[in-house]
């Protein structure tokens, strides 16, 4: 029996993404594991999540528009507009790398020491 050629292209597509994507989500699952979190903490740690992504909302979509208005000022050679672009951000980086540490801070501070021993060293 012949599958019909996109049902094969999907599957093989659909199996490069996810083993392109598994190392990094196993590290993350084996760690998770590893700590032994409690429900409560688990919650806290999404809800962490949750609201850090609701903050930074807006600055990625910031950041997505002054990208396309970057790449256009690239193509009309217009240098100041482009050290302008190319400011803000970094800013908007600066900003979002600042909220990313401080959710990491308050994941870190929901742990036990016991829990806070098991974690990986930073790299």
């Amino acid at each position: 029996m012949k599958l019909p050629m996109k049902l094969i292209l999907c599957v093989v597509l659909t199996t490069g993404l996810v083993a392109a994507q598994t190392p990094r989500r196993a590290a993350r699952q084996a760690n998770r594991v590893a700590l032994g979190l409690s429900p409560q903490q688990k919650t806290q740690m999404l809800e962490l999540r949750a609201n850090f992504m609701k903050q930074s909302e807006p600055m990625r979509v910031q950041m997505q528009q002054n990208h396309q208005a970057l790449l256009q000022a690239e193509q009309a050679n217009d240098l100041p507009k482009i050290h302008e672009l190319t400011t803000i951000q970094g800013q908007l980086q600066g900003q979002i790398a600042g909220f990313r540490s401080e959710m990491r801070a308050k994941r870190y501070s929901l742990l036990t020491p016991e829990q806070r021993a098991k974690m990986p060293s930073p790299k």
